[in-house]
Order: C-alpha cells, then structure tokens, then sequence
C-alpha cells in the first residue's frame, strides 16, 4: 500500500481510523489463510456461503465499509428497512 492508496481512500471519505481498520483486517486475513495453507486446513464450502451472506446483509450495514466504494463506481448503497 502506498501513500497515493491512502490518499484516494481519504478522497472516498474514510479517516486513518478506518483505513487502519481495512488494512489490519486485510492483514489478519491474509496471515489466516497463509497458515491455514500451510498447515494444509481445507475449510467447508458452508464458511465461504456464510462470507458470502455477510457482506451481503450486516455489511452492508456499515457504511464507512460500503459507501465509499460503491459511491466511487457511481452507485449508491441502498439501506434495508
């Protein structure tokens, strides 16, 4: 990640808060499923679906994490409800 990526995500809305967040989760995510490969760890096809349902229900309840990106592609979030 560069300083240009920080900077784009500062124009999107978000704050160091957030994008501290985004990578760290980034991050985590990353390690997991390194060591999970090299511990040879295969995860049922029901935790991809449960991913799957996630970001699209809670998720997209967190506007910090949605709004900027689907602003940026022209697009608005919709809010349920």
């Amino acid at each position: 990640m560069r300083e240009s990526d920080v900077e784009r995500l500062r124009e999107l809305g978000l704050n160091d808060h957030e994008i501290l967040s985004a990578v760290l989760i980034t991050c985590l995510y990353n390690f997991a499923t390194r060591a999970a490969q090299g511990l040879g760890v295969e995860f049922p096809h029901k935790d991809q679906v449960a991913i799957e349902e996630w970001l699209a229900g809670p998720a997209r309840h967190q506007g910090w994490l949605i709004a900027p990106v689907a602003e940026a592609r022209g697009g608005s979030v919709q809010e349920e409800g």
